[in-house]
């Protein structure tokens, strides 16, 4: 078989390795999921509850993609005959199995889990934590995030009102300035989506 195969497959193993810490970087297709499908479920094999595991992805595609694929792990585990199990199990942990009945409930506890395995965006964990301590955050509580959609919706509303009440009054300072800003390429635009993002610095500029 290839080295070089052998040696990446020898570093995926490694990273899947549920008590040490690893920091992993590596091309887009190169078996990242797999890995982190290989630690979750080795973190399970190892008598861990699925409710106790939280993996943080930074897209929505990839946590469908990584929680889709655990599942499909677990499931293929809870009916495969005794000895292949045991001969992938063996593979993946490295360690020869007494009892593989562990490997086997792990998909019956993961569909009973209040609220599922917890695959999630960094985005959706922190609007979590912030809506469960808004206090503490500095927020209303009740708040929700919107999403980019909702945003441009609101960017472009925003802009509709500003051009509009500059054009009743074309010789302000708010028509003078967006007259300015826009004999240059794209100044206007940087300017509407930085004030957007950045209203808590602009309040105080304000002040």
């Amino acid at each position: 078989m290839n080295p070089a195969y052998n040696l990446a497959v020898n570093y995926q193993h490694k990273a899947a390795t549920p008590d040490v810490s690893v920091f992993v970087a590596a091309n887009a297709g190169s078996g990242k999921t797999k890995v982190l499908v290989d630690r979750v479920s080795r973190i399970l094999l190892a008598g861990c509850e699925p409710d106790k595991i939280l993996c943080l992805t930074y897209t929505k595609a990839a946590a469908t993609e990584m929680q889709t694929r655990l599942f499909e792990t677990l499931g293929k585990w809870s009916v495969m005959p005794d000895e292949e199990l045991k001969t992938i199990l063996e593979e993946l942990t490295g360690k020869p199995q007494k009892t593989i009945d562990r490997a086997r409930s792990l998909f019956a506890q993961a569909l009973e889990t209040p609220g599922g395995l917890k695959v999630q965006t960094i985005h959706a964990f922190c609007e979590k934590i912030l809506r469960r301590f808004p206090f503490e955050a500095g927020i209303s509580p009740g708040l929700e995030a919107i999403d980019e959609q909702a945003q441009a919706k609101i960017l472009e509303d925003i802009k509709i009102e500003i051009e509009t009440n500059a054009a009743n009054n074309p010789n302000g300072v708010m028509a003078k300035s967006i007259i300015l800003l826009a004999e240059t390429h794209d100044v206007l635009d940087n300017v509407y989506s930085f004030a957007i993002s950045n209203a808590w610095k602009i309040k105080d500029w304000v002040k």
